[in-house]
C-alpha cells in the first residue's frame, strides 16, 4: 500500500511539475529570526521577525505579512536598515498585502468633496505663493486670496465698503413659481433649478440628496424637504446615511452612480492592520539597531 502511495504521488507531482524541478538541488540557506514578546510571556502582540535572502517578514499574535525586495536586502544587515528607514507606504507595496476597500474614506472622500465648493463659497480661494528671504534663503508660504467668499464681503460690510444687500448669501433658497407649474412639472425630477433658486455651490449636495435612500430618492426636487441641505443639521443626517450607503462597493458605486458618476470613485488601501504590521516590522528593526545587533552605515564611518 505504501509503494502504490509513493508512486501516485510521484506522478501526481509530475502531472503539476512537469519535470521543471529535475535539476534543482539543496542547499541550506542563510536566516535569522528574533522573538518580540511581552517580559510577562504572553503571547498578546507576540511575533517573531524572520529574514532570509531577499525577504522578510513578522508573523505572530499581529498576524503575518512578507516583504520582498531581492535587491536591497541580500544580507540580514541590509534588511534591517532598509526596512526601518522605509516609509510604511512603501513597505506594503513591497509586501504580499493587496489593497481592500476602505468605507470609511470612500464615504469620507464624497463628503469632501460636496463640502469643498460651499467651504469655498463662503471662505473665499487663496492661493499658496512661496517668498524666498534674500539673507536666510528661507522660502516663507504666503496666502493670496483670489475669489472673495461671503466671509470676506461681510467683513467689508463690516467695514462701509459694501452694502449689506449686495452681499451674496449662499444659505438663502427661494422656491420658483407654483408646485404645479409646468416648468417645474417637465425638470423637477432632475433639476433644483426647476424648483428653487440656490447657490452652484450647492450642486454636489443637491446631486447626493437626490440619491440618498431616505431623502430625494424617492422623490423630486418639488419636495419641501430638499431646502434642508443649506443646514448643517440635516446635512450630518445626510453624512450618517452615506456612511451606511458606503458600507460595501458595490452600494456605494450605486451611490455615485445615482448622483451621475460614470466611473464611481471608491478608495482602496491597505488595511489598518496591515499598516499595523508594517508599522511593527519598523519598530522591531529599530530595536535591533538599538541593541547594537545591527550597525547603521553612519554608525560604522563613525
Amino acid at each position: 500500500m505504501s509503494k502504490y502511495m509513493d508512486e501516485y504521488r510521484a506522478a501526481e507531482d509530475k502531472k503539476y511539475l512537469r519535470g521543471n524541478l529535475d535539476t534543482h538541488i539543496m542547499k541550506e540557506d542563510v536566516s535569522r529570526s528574533f522573538n518580540f514578546r511581552r517580559q510577562d510571556g504572553s503571547s498578546f502582540y507576540f511575533f517573531n521577525l524572520t529574514w532570509s535572502r531577499g525577504k522578510i517578514s513578522i508573523s505572530g499574535d499581529m498576524g503575518e505579512i512578507i516583504f520582498t525586495h531581492w535587491n536591497a536586502m541580500p544580507t540580514f544587515e541590509a534588511a534591517i536598515v532598509w526596512a526601518h528607514n522605509a516609509e510604511l507606504q512603501y513597505l506594503l507595496d513591497k509586501s504580499n498585502k493587496q489593497h481592500v476597500y476602505d468605507a470609511r474614506k470612500t464615504a469620507e472622500n464624497i463628503i469632501a468633496d460636496a463640502n469643498s465648493e460651499v467651504i469655498m463659497a463662503i471662505n473665499g480661494y487663496y492661493d499658496t505663493k512661496y517668498t524666498k528671504d534674500p539673507e536666510t534663503g528661507k522660502h516663507t508660504p504666503v496666502k493670496i486670496l483670489r475669489y472673495k467668499g461671503m466671509r470676506q464681503e461681510l467683513a467689508a460690510c463690516r467695514k462701509g465698503e459694501m452694502e449689506r444687500e449686495d452681499v451674496e448669501d449662499v444659505y438663502v433658497t427661494e422656491k420658483i413659481g407654483s408646485v404645479d407649474s409646468f416648468r417645474s412639472c417637465l425638470r423637477a425630477q432632475e433639476d433644483p433649478r426647476a424648483v428653487w433658486s440656490i447657490f452652484d455651490c450647492w450642486d454636489k449636495w443637491a446631486a447626493i440628496w437626490k440619491a440618498l435612500d431616505g431623502f430625494g430618492l424617492d422623490t423630486d426636487f418639488r419636495d419641501e424637504e430638499f431646502p434642508k441641505i443649506l443646514k448643517s443639521d440635516y446635512r450630518r443626517q445626510m453624512r450618517k446615511a452615506i456612511m451606511t450607503e458606503c458600507e460595501t462597493s458595490e452600494s456605494a458605486a450605486n451611490l455615485c452612480f445615482r448622483m451621475g458618476a460614470d466611473d464611481p470613485d471608491l478608495y482602496y488601501d491597505y488595511s489598518h492592520n496591515d499598516f499595523a504590521l508594517a508599522a511593527a516590522m519598523r519598530w522591531a528593526c529599530g530595536k535591533l539597531i538599538e541593541a547594537g545587533v545591527v550597525t547603521l552605515p553612519q554608525q560604522e564611518a563613525a
